[in-house]
């Protein structure tokens, strides 16, 4: 049995419940106490990370926002981690991806690619040694008017389990 596999005793717990209730088996749905239903009026919106590896350094900034829907947010995960040499792997964050998801990886990565060459001089002239696109489909929590009174609190039926999450009521 591997060491993560292996029962613990703790005295509380502090758990992020994902919000996929709906998406639990008929069984699962039954051991699920009404305080957990209320998580399946909650909205959530789309978050790619586009992972651009280029042969050369094009820019210095460790972050910045580009006005263009197809960068948006570019990470320099390169100085972020520390890493030497020619090459630079940079990273970019599309949020609120609706439009940009319904397409294929291949096309997201092309189009984030021909942002960064518009945004960073240098790019134009580097070659692209891969790329990388990640898509998370609910990534964040996206509040409707309403929606308040649905949060659940940290505090759950069991005296020891706690939420957190941005989707929780914290007042």
């Amino acid at each position: 049995m591997k060491e993560s596999q292996k029962k613990k005793d703790i005295d509380s717990l502090l758990q992020q419940v994902g919000k996929n209730i709906d998406k639990l088996s008929d069984e699962e749905k039954k051991s699920v106490s009404k305080f957990f239903e209320s998580l399946n009026v909650f909205s959530y919106a789309p978050i790619i990370n586009v992972h651009v590896y280029f042969d050369r350094k094009i820019t210095d900034e460790l972050f910045c926002s580009v006005l263009n829907p197809n960068v948006q947010y570019v990470f320099n995960r390169s100085q972020i981690i520390g890493k030497k040499g020619n090459g630079q792997w940079l990273t970019c964050s599309l949020s609120g991806a609706f439009q940009q998801s319904a397409f294929a990886r291949k096309d997201i990565a092309s189009m984030t690619i021909n942002g960064l060459r518009q945004a960073f001089p240098k790019a134009k002239q580097a070659k692209v040694i891969r790329w990388r696109v990640v898509k998370e489909q609910e990534a964040t929590f996206r509040p409707k008017p309403g929606v308040n009174s649905q949060r659940p609190r940290a505090e759950t039926p069991s005296p020891n389990l706690f939420l957190a999450g941005a989707w929780t009521n914290t007042e």
